[in-house]
């Protein structure tokens, strides 16, 4: 089930004068006021109590608007409901044509769309009606003082004062940055291994608490050629926070710019792959595709709790050292964790080992999330009888041996739980190449690279590497497709009192992951099953990566709390 996302576009063409005198406007019919005191983005530099949001923005000087600061990037675009459109009367189209002749400002194309930030986090994100002008000036300098008489003349129109935005911006020039995959240059990924933890310890000094994760990426202009773009350290920080981030820049630049690294310093929120994500607004996804049986991606979550859901990830046979064999599935920890707080917390630092019977978790499919969801709005019998069969049989096996909430010896994060569940036991099967059509992309090679017909089972096992290729299958999401980043991303866990190494896998096509996907199966092109799916960031880039924990690591971690105990493919 994919994201309710939708990018809908409302957006009105027109065409491209007017004097000015004495400090008003004259537009046709219209005057307003051409001297309006408007804080410029200039001015946010100065101040240390600037927010991410605010930071980041005004560092882009080929994207102004006329009050404030325009939305963090990535955006959404929606239609303007009927009854709330801007005025784009004939007079209103020609002042503001006259407006930007009058500025010697060419512009391509001018539209109205209700427009927010990707995940709003804040008011800052908020839904805001804004007319955007599209401009190929090279020189910006007057695209502020151009937006803030526009917005007067719609203002004089009778569209309420800060009821909306008009923003001015050069789509060839702005920072629309997008992530790509590093070079294969060893002199420049060594260059920043070896200035790895100085980085760490700038941004620490300088962020204290507010940074979230560090990632080392290409960046440039989503509209540019891979060749224009840049190696970039990126440094996400808290939604909202606030520090010197002027003076950790300038501290970074000292210490990449001799080694041809830059950096770019924005908004950044990790978060559990589950629905719904509770420190988040988004809007809440529902399975309706409920088979009799789980399936990879099927909706799972601990027996009753209706507030959250995750994914079913892979089967798999725990050899214990006694001989004995036993059929789990394998999921994210945070997906069965405990609804008793002193379980929870003992779990949490302890993980759970095999024997444990004191600390029981039951865990159930669907999800009560999913369930409860599906029987409150059930309209025909059939329905309702596969309903009342699910829900008689909900409860699938319970948690025998789970990590905790833990870094291993590598500096990953351990997120992992196994459950018994002899009744759903079965082989894993791949997506196959008939899926890979929406949210997923084939690797490079096409069809020769990633043959997989309906019903074909995992391969094996692999080790995840840089670059490679990866498609999971979630709950929320379904199929997507994406590739290994070079270098792991460093990534400060509110749960973990240190800095973890995480696996980014950046979406080819869209997100790698949505909420509601965590303990995702992972495999490569090879058909390897390669880790499960525990986290992502959400508001960093155009497509969100995704953080996934590598299979061989998890199976070191479960010998340790399984007393020897090997996995193996059904």
């Amino acid at each position: 089930m994919s994201s309710p996302r939708r990018k809908e576009k409302g957006s009105n063409e027109t065409n491209d004068s007017g004097y000015y005198s004495n400090g008003i406007s004259y537009y046709l019919g219209l005057v307003c006021p051409a001297n309006k005191t408007v804080v410029s983005q200039s001015a946010f530099l100065s101040s240390q109590n600037l927010t991410i949001e605010a930071w980041s923005s005004s560092r882009d000087h080929y994207r102004v608007v006329a009050f404030g600061y325009p939305k963090t990037m990535p955006l959404q675009k929606h239609r303007i409901p009927d009854g709330q459109e801007i005025p784009w009367t004939e007079e209103v189209k020609q002042c503001i044509q006259e407006c930007l002749r009058k500025f010697r400002i060419q512009w391509t194309r001018i539209s109205a769309d209700r427009i927010s930030s990707k995940v709003v986090l804040n008011t800052a994100d908020e839904p805001m009606d804004t007319v955007v002008i599209e401009s190929v000036n090279e020189d910006p300098s007057s695209f502020k003082q151009a937006a803030t008489e526009i917005a007067g003349i719609l203002t004089a129109a009778g569209r309420p004062e800060f009821s909306f935005q008009v923003e001015i911006r050069n789509p060839k020039l702005m920072a629309a940055n997008s992530s790509r995959p590093l070079p294969d240059d060893r002199l420049l990924l060594r260059a920043l291994e070896d200035a790895q933890q100085s980085i760490l310890q700038r941004v620490k000094l300088y962020c204290g608490q507010t940074w979230t994760s560090i990632a080392f990426h290409m960046r440039g202009n989503r509209l540019q050629p891979d060749d224009l773009c840049k190696p970039t350290v990126v440094v996400f920080c808290k939604p909202g926070s606030t520090c010197d981030f002027e003076a950790l820049e300038l501290a970074l630049r000292v210490l990449l710019d001799p080694i041809g690294w830059t950096t770019d310093i924005r908004p950044g929120f990790l978060s559990w792959c589950i629905q719904p994500t509770i420190q988040l607004s988004l809007p809440l996804i529902y399975r309706s595709d409920l088979p009799l049986k789980p399936e990879h991606g099927s909706s799972i979550g601990v027996r009753g709790n209706t507030t959250q859901a995750g994914s079913v990830g892979c089967w798999l046979t725990l050899k214990l050292a006694d001989g004995t064999e036993l059929p789990v599935l394998l999921t994210c920890y945070h997906v069965v964790v405990s609804e008793d707080k002193v379980v929870k917390d003992k779990i949490d630092q302890e993980g759970m080992h095999y024997g444990d019977t004191t600390r029981k978790v039951v865990v159930q499919y669907p999800a009560a999330f999913d369930l409860d969801a599906n029987v409150k709005d059930v309209e025909d019998k059939a329905t309702y009888d596969k309903l009342k069969h699910l829900s008689l049989t909900s409860e699938i096996g319970y948690v025998i041996a789970a990590s905790g909430v833990r870094v291993n010896s590598r500096g990953r994060r351990m997120d992992w739980a196994l459950i018994l569940s002899p009744d759903t036991y079965r082989k894993n099967t791949l997506p196959s190449n008939a899926t890979l059509t929406n949210r997923a992309a084939y690797p490079v090679g096409g069809l020769t690279a990633y043959k997989v017909a309906e019903g074909e089972e995992v391969r094996g096992f692999s080790q995840m590497k840089a670059d490679a290729w990866l498609v999971k299958k979630g709950r929320t999401s379904g199929v997507t497709s994406g590739w290994v980043s070079k270098l792991d991303r460093l990534v400060q866990w509110e749960s973990i009192k240190t800095v973890s190494y995480e696996h980014e896998v950046t979406g080819l096509v869209e997100d790698f992951a949505d909420p509601g996907d965590s303990g995702s199966m992972v495999t490569d092109e090879h058909g390897g099953l390669a880790g499960i799916l525990i986290g992502k960031d959400l508001c960093s880039n155009d497509l969100d990566p995704g953080f996934v924990t590598p299979f061989h690591e998890i199976h070191e971690d479960v010998m340790l709390y399984t007393n020897g105990g090997t996995l193996s493919l059904p």
